[in-house]
């Protein structure tokens, strides 16, 4: 996966008017960038902690307010990376933002040796289906991965083990 970058300007029209020259950056949990996402999970009701090593992800607007993000995890001693913190500003959801995002971060991901899984909860199910993603099995996925999974579980939070398939 590249290192860090900047993509070309693109728009979306949402449900608010046409949202102009909208960015999408990706990097490392760098110190830069790590302040400004954390606002904006914490902002939109995200409780999820950036990590140093993730891969990051976003969306600016023209004013270079974050309105969409997610995270990847590498984990590559044990062969997998986790998908995570994939969030779309409370104002702008359903506007196909979160495609967007997801789209540009699967490009970058394509040439990464490590498969792509995600933990889903029910209500984004159907989300994570439409960008490749099967419900997989605990012999499908790295043990680490399923005892984190039930982990989850153990502790109230129902979610859905994914896995991105080739595409």
């Amino acid at each position: 996966m590249a290192s860090g970058g900047v993509s070309p300007e693109i728009s979306a029209e949402t449900r608010y008017g046409k949202l102009r020259d909208l960015t999408f950056h990706y990097g490392p949990g760098a110190e830069l960038t790590t302040p400004a996402l954390g606002r904006f999970y914490k902002r939109n009701g995200h409780k999820g902690k950036i990590q140093p090593d993730d891969r990051c992800f976003w969306l600016s607007d023209a004013e270079g307010n974050i309105i969409a993000a997610a995270r990847i995890s590498e984990y590559p001693e044990q062969g997998y990376a986790l998908l995570r913190g994939v969030w779309v500003d409370k104002n702008l959801r359903g506007n196909g933002l979160g495609k967007q995002l997801m789209t540009s971060v699967l490009t970058l991901h394509s040439g990464s040796p490590q498969g792509l899984y995600c933990l889903s909860y029910s209500a984004s199910r159907d989300f994570y289906t439409g960008l490749g993603f099967t419900r997989c099995t605990q012999d499908e996925c790295p043990e680490p991965l399923y005892r984190r999974w039930r982990n989850y579980h153990q502790r109230g939070n129902p979610t859905h083990l994914m896995q991105l398939r080739q595409r």
